[in-house]
């Protein structure tokens, strides 16, 4: 029965539910990690990182290191967070597979960062191939396109 009761103890249930939730932390660890290098880009206010249950917080550095869940932000916060996610991600999973190029829909309309997220863009044209949506003509002049 102790053999049984240790492993139990190690990966949870028959399923593996303590396993697979240690193995998502990991990863979802890794990816919050490769997102705060790109946000720190963009924005050197925000600092991302993650609760028990896996949900995202964002730690604000010029409000006392509050830290807000992500589903609190505005939709300015939400598109820079968003964005070091994306680009996150990008350097995660071209790891194993080349992916090349990131189509972003814009969402500057309501944001202070937009020179920023810009610029951490321009930043990647040289490794990818950047796609970008957008209705304002400041963002299309200030992108050059090809």
């Amino acid at each position: 029965m102790k053999p049984w009761r240790t492993l139990n103890a190690l990966i949870g249930s028959a399923k593996g539910d303590k396993f697979v939730k240690a193995v998502h932390g990991l990863i979802f660890g890794d990816l919050l990690n490769r997102a705060n290098v790109e946000l720190l880009k963009i924005s050197s206010r925000y600092r991302l990182s993650h609760t028990e249950n896996l949900e995202i917080q964002v730690i604000d550095r010029q409000q006392n290191h509050t830290v807000r869940s992500s589903k609190n932000l505005s939709g300015g916060e939400s598109f820079i967070i968003s964005l070091a996610l994306a680009l996150g991600l990008s350097c995660i999973s071209s790891r194993k597979i080349s992916a090349p190029a990131l189509f972003l829909d814009e969402g500057f309309g309501s944001m202070d960062y937009a020179e920023q997220a810009l610029n951490a863009l321009a930043a990647l044209k040289s490794r990818k191939l950047i796609g970008l949506i957008s209705h304002l003509e400041i963002i299309r002049q200030k992108v050059e396109f090809r």
